[in-house]
């Protein structure tokens, strides 16, 4: 069977090139098609290469295309080979990764209300899985809240306790996976641990947010972050 994967923010391939080696230790009987997703255009030689050296050879493919995760859905845009790629009914991918491009972009994502996800969220159908990795899980609750205006998913937050995570395991994950809409009368289920870490995790955001206000007011410039956050998120921050 193939696998489809948009990588976004995937650079010069690194899940190509990652899950094509985990299906031949694993011995999947998958072939894995990625195409890497990068505002940065001078990626595509290197995927390119990626591709011609181990990606073929192994059975998979590899390719590249210019996506910007700050503007939406436009055929005639920046977004304009991903938005063909997606197709007319949004099935284009089973998987999309998000690679440590939330954090970074967040003062345009939240300008636009996240309008790209929201757009994917609402479109792609059912079974297809949002794979979130970023350097912190500030923006985790507002991507569920996002998701849930526009569908039903699933939420999880893997996590690993301290000295046991997988080597390169990045250690702020959320994973989506859209579920067909509710029947009359359905109510949908909720995971009160899931809830309450997302509650933590948007807690920590609005502190962040307020922390970045009095410094360009001109006030705590010479504070410590973890010092204003809710006593219970200082031990996190500590080691984001």
């Amino acid at each position: 069977c193939c696998c489809r994967v948009a990588s976004l923010g995937g650079g010069p391939g690194f899940d190509a090139i990652g899950l094509s080696l985990m299906a031949v230790m694993q011995q999947l009987h998958v072939q894995f098609e990625v195409t890497n997703y990068d505002i940065e255009a001078t990626w595509e030689e290197v995927v390119q290469a990626v591709d011609t050296h181990l990606c073929a050879p192994l059975g998979h493919v590899a390719r590249f295309g210019v996506c910007d995760i700050t503007e939406g859905l436009d055929p005639a845009g920046s977004n304009s080979a991903f938005t063909a790629a997606l197709g007319p009914a949004a099935d284009g991918f089973d998987i999309f990764a998000v690679e440590f491009v939330v954090a970074e972009n967040s003062l345009k994502l939240e300008a636009t209300d996240f309008l790209l996800f929201r757009q994917l969220f609402r479109r792609v159908p059912p079974s297809t899985v949002f794979v979130f990795m970023d350097a912190t899980h500030r923006y985790w609750a507002k991507l569920v809240a996002v998701a849930a205006e526009e569908g039903r998913f699933d939420a999880a937050l893997p996590h690993f306790e301290a000295g046991k995570s997988l080597f390169g395991f990045p250690k702020h994950v959320l994973v989506l996976r859209k579920q067909p809409a509710l029947r009359a009368g359905e109510v949908p289920a909720a995971s009160a641990s899931v809830s309450s870490r997302l509650a933590w995790f948007e807690s920590h955001r609005k502190a962040h947010g307020e922390w970045w206000k009095r410094r360009a007011a001109g006030g705590d410039e010479d504070s410590d972050e973890t010092s204003t956050l809710p006593e219970t998120l200082q031990c996190d921050a500590q080691v984001e």
